[in-house]
């Protein structure tokens, strides 16, 4: 059992004092993770306790004017759900200056949450693709279109697809990684961070596109989308570069490292195309490009189009095996042959290697 504090921040005192204005003058920082209340006033004593932090930082050491920023923040708790946070900063360039301070007053809920339960026991998940093969950089992706046409539970679907070709290469557990909106929690929440949580929902051989669907209602209702591991609190301290190292990949842990799930479903749903049109600009289709270091699957829909996007780390994709299961989902989907006019795939590749 878990909990995690969802924060709504409120911004009460705004004091801006810039010496030549420009709206393209947006100050730099680094040191996320080790000082988040800078970057988002709802981080205001997440922790539960007073904190204070000061920085500087100067670019290109030993040139005269050239860039640097200093920023404080001072953050306590004064209530069991609620915080009070004051920060400011000084971004001076050669020709640029901006001289900020906020207030900010933070109110907290506990959301109660249960941890990950995969089922099938407690062993790693089987790769969607089998183990790393052959000795290719970076990423690559492929985007199924499809004519769009009404699909009943489209993300369980593709998830009992993606099951059945995993236990292709072994018998395991199937752990399948599901974006959720963290929202849900706070609905009268206005941002627009990136605010959402991952539910890992575990599938055992012979479990159908249904059972993944009741798995992710129960999930939900259980609110594992809210899980936080308390190991979380300690990394975010760690140099980003070390956070890299341990996460990332590298020239030397590419062929051996392993995924953290079999794959991540995204549903985008259907995309209104309106606002991105005018008078001289029509699109004619949206989808999502995948999240690189990662199997990952994007479903969407616009005007026409279904599009299907998987996407996985090169060493993962070879020998065909990125091909296959696009056939898998072609077969699932499509309705029709693979050689029929009426779809289309774009491969493309990315080289050099990122962190997840």
């Amino acid at each position: 059992m878990r909990k995690i504090l969802l924060a709504v921040s409120f911004l009460c005192v705004v004091i801006l004092k810039q010496e030549i204005a420009s709206a393209q003058d947006a100050p730099i920082f680094s040191q996320f993770f080790a000082n988040p209340f800078q970057f988002n006033p709802s981080y205001a004593a997440h922790n539960g306790y007073s904190e204070a932090n000061i920085f500087y930082r100067k670019q290109w050491l030993g040139i005269e004017n050239a860039p640097s920023i200093g920023a404080f923040n001072i953050q306590t708790p004064v209530g069991r759900n609620v915080a009070l946070g004051l920060s400011g900063y000084s971004n001076k360039t050669v020709l640029l200056g901006t001289n900020a301070a906020f207030s900010d007053v933070d109110l907290m809920r506990a959301v109660t949450s249960e941890g990950w339960k995969g089922g099938g026991g407690g062993e790693g998940p089987i790769p969607l693709t089998g183990g790393a093969q052959g000795a290719g950089f970076g990423d690559v992706w492929q985007r199924l279109t499809l004519p769009a046409r009404p699909q009943q539970n489209l993300m369980g679907r593709v998830a009992e697809v993606a099951a059945r070709y995993a236990w292709t290469f072994g018998p395991g557990t199937v752990r399948i990684a599901v974006p959720v909106n963290l929202r849900r929690h706070l609905p009268a929440l206005r941002s627009t961070m990136n605010f959402s949580g991952l539910l890992h929902v575990g599938m055992s051989s012979g479990e159908t596109a249904d059972d993944f669907r009741r798995k992710v209602r129960e999930g939900l209702e259980q609110n594992r989308d809210a899980a936080y591991p308390a190991v979380a609190e300690w990394i975010r301290y760690l140099p980003l570069g070390w956070i890299d190292r341990l996460t990332g990949r590298t020239p030397e842990n590419y062929l051996r490292r392993k995924l953290l799930e079999t794959v991540l479903i995204t549903n985008l749903g259907v995309i209104d195309m309106a606002p991105l049109t005018c008078a001289q600009f029509k699109p004619e289709n949206y989808y999502c490009l995948p999240v690189m270091g990662n199997s990952f699957i994007g479903l969407s829909a616009a005007g026409r189009h279904l599009n299907i996007i998987v996407g996985m780390p090169a060493v993962y994709a070879s020998a065909g095996r990125l091909e296959r299961f696009l056939d898998l989902l072609h077969e699932e989907f499509g309705g029709f042959s693979a050689g029929q006019n009426d779809s289309r795939r774009t491969r493309l590749s990315f080289a050099g290697f990122s962190s997840l």
